[in-house]
């Protein structure tokens, strides 16, 4: 599935055919509410989950295509406390862990009803309501990237804990990667690319330098693994880097985009 930038639909490919099938999701209203800030994930049922800026969360179940969604407007018990959906994380149960902007994270259920996420009461609420992005552990523990810093909870059995770096531009994490040696990577926007240490419990900070195999932006928006265990860090402004970290190192190869008035195709240097 590909979000798209548009309105109201979505690209569902299917590689055995080589065909791309326009999907309209129903998500209707001012031009405000898109799904290409959102999130995309398929539930344990092969169900698509759609996170929506401006229109809430919307479930395709398929076959067949059903639409359901959830909104600040939603019967109570089934209401978002906000519209803009920035993660979605299925729960492997039916259900999601959905993370938005405002409004921290909220648990929806696979019977449609939805739960707040039970952080301790002295949690800073203020500082990690800006949910960016999700990912879940196999204990059970969630990692949120919020507006404020990367927090984790473990719901079951209530330990929290917030992660800031003194440099406020660090605060703000926008993407997180458990990679398959089970390493938790964080970007950030404006602080680079972060590294959690379990031994020491903290994060290891990388930085682009003028090295031309380091990093190649310090605005991380996006994070994936190849293959070949090698690490994707999509940046704002600085196209992408193709990462491996050797011993103490990150190593990357960058890959320019394309200029958009000389229509010079990307390329590795």
């Amino acid at each position: 599935w590909t979000r798209m930038d548009g309105p109201d639909d979505a690209i569902r490919t299917d590689a055995a055919q080589a065909r791309l099938e326009d999907v309209p999701l129903g998500v209707k209203g001012p031009p405000g509410r898109h799904i290409d800030q959102g999130a995309l994930a398929l539930d344990a049922n092969g169900g698509l989950l759609v996170g929506t800026f401006g229109a809430g969360l919307w479930r395709a179940a398929a076959p067949p295509l059903s639409i359901r969604s959830w909104s600040e407007q939603s019967a109570e018990g089934h209401r978002l406390r906000t519209e803009d959906v920035y993660a979605v994380h299925p729960d492997g149960a039916g259900g999601a862990w959905v993370g938005t902007f405002g409004g921290s994270v909220q648990h929806v259920l696979a019977d449609g009803r939805v739960r707040p996420l039970p952080l301790p009461k002295d949690a800073p609420q203020d500082l990690i309501d800006g949910v960016i992005d999700l990912d879940r552990t196999a204990d059970g523990t969630l990692w949120a990237a919020t507006s404020g810093g990367v927090y984790r909870f473990n719901p079951d059995t209530g330990a929290f804990r917030l992660y800031r770096h003194p440099n406020t531009a660090t605060a703000y994490s926008v993407a997180l990667l458990h990679d398959r040696d089970g390493r938790l990577w964080v970007g950030t926007g404006g602080g680079g690319l972060m590294l959690y240490r379990p031994a020491s419990d903290d994060f290891r900070q990388f930085l682009p330098t003028q090295d031309p195999r380091s990093l190649p932006g310090d605005f991380v928006t996006v994070l994936k693994q190849d293959r070949r265990g090698r690490l994707w860090v999509g940046t704002r402004s600085n196209g992408v880097g193709i990462c491996t970290l050797r011993d103490a190192r990150l190593d990357c190869d960058r890959v320019a985009g394309a200029h958009r008035d000389h229509g010079h195709r990307a390329h590795p240097h």
